[in-house]
């Protein structure tokens, strides 16, 4: 269970945009009562396009060191939502290395994430961070909510 959660969410474009990562969340005293995964069996991954755009988000907001967290929080129209981040390890935290990107995310979000790639697209309608995730039952019209199975 988390105790105690302050931060914002990334605005509700259907996409995530790189250049509003500087408008992620920021995670104070994360603390679970007990692990859900393995650390070493959780599977999040980047596509290489979006490790790419990530690693180039990194060095424009010089943050070369931080990882990137990727969650799950309550809201949206379909009942949960995701958020991408730049933000430093804390305890409790699945560490991935994906095409030289450190991905976090910790345990309340990674029952929601098992399985999921973030990718970066390009279309008409715009271009930013997408994930795709086995573990949607439904999707909202905008692309950023989900419900899970």
């Amino acid at each position: 269970m988390i105790r105690r959660f302050a931060g914002f969410l990334i605005g509700w474009n259907p996409i995530f945009n790189a250049s509003k990562l500087k408008y992620s969340i920021r995670y104070a005293n994360w603390r679970f009562d007990r692990m859900l995964h393995s650390p070493s069996t959780l599977k999040v991954t980047l596509t290489e396009k979006a490790a790419e755009k990530v690693k180039l988000a990194m060095q424009k907001q010089e943050k070369p060191k931080s990882g990137l967290r990727v969650y799950v929080a309550g809201g949206g129209c379909s009942g949960f939502q995701y958020g991408l981040a730049f933000d430093d390890k804390t305890d409790g935290d699945h560490v991935i290395d994906s095409h030289g990107v450190t991905i976090l995310v910790d345990e309340q979000s990674a029952q929601y994430l098992e399985g999921s790639e973030v990718d970066y697209v390009e279309s008409v309608m715009g271009e930013g961070f997408k994930v795709n995730n086995p573990n949607a039952t439904e999707a909202c019209g905008c692309g950023h909510s989900f419900k899970p199975k």
